[in-house]
């Protein structure tokens, strides 16, 4: 009975271990009164082993959280690759860029990027590329 009690407990708290606690420590007073105390200690230990990684919910949690992590390195991937190619074909067309340049560049939103290389062979000079559109 104190093992469903306990299950039962961890269920309604959803594995939030505060609340959870307290509810354990409100059956510890009950159970003073009845000599119990023994036994919910056993099952709260038995139940705090629980491998976490074992449950459903964990495993869907760390699917998600590796697909978010693998779609964001992908899009600054992408985005360091294009502000690369960016930076070589305007050093090309214009030479020597200075450091102001190229930090703008690589921190610039792949829109923005997309911008640039669109005007890159229509602007006659750098400021003509970044500030005239």
């Amino acid at each position: 009975m104190v093992r469903y009690i306990l299950t039962r407990l961890k269920q309604l708290t959803d594995d939030r271990e505060g609340q959870f606690r307290e509810y354990v420590h409100m059956l510890e007073v009950l159970s003073s009164n009845r000599n119990l105390e023994h036994v919910i200690e056993q099952e709260e230990r038995m139940l705090s082993r629980v491998e976490h990684s074992k449950l459903p919910s964990f495993r869907i949690g760390m699917e998600k959280g590796v697909e978010e992590g693998l779609r964001q390195g992908l899009q600054q991937g992408l985005q360091k690759g294009e502000a690369a190619l960016l930076l070589k074909l305007i050093a090309r067309r214009f030479g020597d860029l200075d450091e102001s340049i190229i930090e703008r560049i690589n921190s610039a939103a792949p829109e923005q990027l997309e911008l640039w290389a669109d005007n890159l062979w229509a602007a006659e000079t750098l400021a003509e590329l970044f500030y005239s559109h």
